[in-house]
Order: C-alpha cells, then structure tokens, then sequence
C-alpha cells in the first residue's frame, strides 16, 4: 500500500498529496468556490506540483478565478512556493512541517506573505483524511489590502480512484486589510496523481 503525506500550501485551496517515496512528484488540479462573504463567490481553477525527494517536499500552487467566474468582474490570483520536510511517521499518520512564500490577488488588490505550516494526514484503506495550518506575516500590501497577520488553514478527505485521489476539502485564507481583514474560505474539489 502506497503512503501518503499532505503538503499544506497556500491556496489551501488546494489539498495535494504525495507519495511517501524516495523521489516523486505529484500533480494536482480542480476547481473551488471562493466566498469573500456578503453574498460574494467566484469560481477558480487550481493547480500544484509538489516533488519530493528523500524526505523534503518542494511544491509549487496556484489558484486564478475563471473567466466569467469574477464578481462584478473582480477576478482573483494567487500563487504559493514552498519547501518542507516530513518530519514524524507513525503508522498511519504523518506530519509535515512547511515555509512557505505566497502572493494574493483580489480585484485591484494584492498583498504577499511569509508563513509556517504543517500538514497532516491519516490513511485507512482508500480514504485519506488530511489538514493543514500556516501562520504568518503579510507584507507588501497594496489598494486596500495591509500589512499584518496571515493565516490558513484546510481540511479534507481523498478516496482512491484508479491511479490517484479524487480529493474534497473547505479551507479558508485570513488577509489583512486596511481597518480589518478579509476571509477567503473556499470549497474545492480535485484530482491527484503520483508519477
């Protein structure tokens, strides 16, 4: 039976798994719903990569509002590296420790951020049972957005299907704004495949 480890990354957006092997890479892709509160959502396609060689994982993620999915036309980006190591094992459990660099668009508006995570994740049989927590700092804000605290968090469960995981998971993006904050909480759903 194949292992499994998560990779917390921004666009928590995106839960991707990875093979618990000495090299592999993983490609994910999907869509979500991203509500900004107020009756406001959107539509995104999401994308990542994660590699992992030994027992560092690098990865790579992306989330980009479709076309005609805006609101009133305001489309949203948002772009996350990171780089982690799987730091515990047990049994059926693993945890990953993550830093990771991230860039967030919305309309006009666009902050980057620095932060630490980890991921967990629980297999039994074909299902996985997976989530994730950042905690770090916004800077570099501009029209509207602030400097200030940056946090994620995901969770969400894949099952097995074929040669990968059909994977299903709510994850929300805490971004500073000027006087406030601003909550991206999305519900996506996705495929993942080991190669």
């Amino acid at each position: 039976m194949k292992k499994l480890i998560l990779s917390s990354t921004l666009a928590a957006a995106l839960c991707a798994l990875a093979p618990a092997s000495f090299a592999a890479t993983t490609v994910s892709a999907g869509v979500d719903r991203m509500n900004i509160g107020g009756g406001r959502a959107m539509n995104e396609l999401n994308v990542g990569v994660i590699n992992q060689s030994g027992g560092m994982l690098y990865s790579a993620t992306a989330a980009l509002s479709s076309p005609f999915g805006g609101i009133n036309g305001v489309q949203s980006r948002s772009f996350a590296a990171s780089v982690g190591t799987v730091a515990a094992s047990a049994g059926s459990v693993e945890l990953a420790p993550t830093m990771e660099i991230g860039y967030d668009k919305l309309g006009d508006g666009a902050v980057k951020h620095v932060a630490a995570g980890v991921g967990a994740m629980y297999g039994a049989g074909d299902v996985t049972v997976f989530g994730g927590l950042k905690l770090g700092r916004a800077f570099g804000a501009n029209n509207g957005f602030d400097s200030g605290a940056y946090t994620a968090e995901d969770i969400g469960v894949g099952y097995r299907v074929g040669p990968g995981l059909v994977t299903v998971a709510l994850s929300n993006t805490q971004l500073p704004t000027v006087g406030g904050h601003i909550n991206e909480n999305r519900a996506a759903v996705g495929f993942t495949e080991a190669f």
